[in-house]
């Protein structure tokens, strides 16, 4: 982490596949690197492959990890390139208390969403993740998808 605070710029270092470096520490949970390359001004929508950092976080329940992410600015609606909602990812991992963040900070879901994220959270252990899933609205800048 010295080393980012010496040389800022790689906080925006991507991988071959142009996996971000914050997206790589949000699926790790080292919450320390994550600060650290957020101070150092690491993109948190970062434009790349795979899953946003957001959606790492919610894939691992991390609650630190993913409001910190929230703070900075992440866009709870955002999804990677071939990759999901971060609300679904949390839905589907099960983690009531990265659901309700999510919300909380304006994540919303396409009827199309919704319906493949209602399948995924069945149980009875999910009851109230599909309460909170069902009771959403679509976001209020939803892309159109070509």
């Amino acid at each position: 982490m010295a080393l980012i605070e010496q040389q800022p710029s790689l906080a925006c270092a991507q991988t071959d596949n142009g996996t971000s470096l914050l997206a790589l520490a949000a699926e790790a949970g080292a919450n320390a690197l994550i600060a650290a390359l957020l101070r150092a001004g690491a993109p948190v929508n970062p434009q790349g492959a795979g899953a946003t950092p957001l959606s790492r976080a919610a894939a691992r329940c991390d609650l630190p990890a993913l409001q910190r992410l929230l703070q900075a600015g992440a866009d709870p609606n955002a999804s990677g390139d071939s990759s999901e909602h971060a609300l679904i990812v949390a839905a589907r991992a099960g983690s009531l208390a990265c659901v309700e963040a999510l919300i909380g900070a304006g994540a919303g879901l396409k009827a199309a969403e919704k319906r493949r994220a209602l399948e995924q959270v069945r149980g009875p252990e999910f009851r109230r993740i599909g309460e909170l899933l069902a009771g959403i609205k679509a976001p209020a800048r939803a892309k159109r998808q070509a």
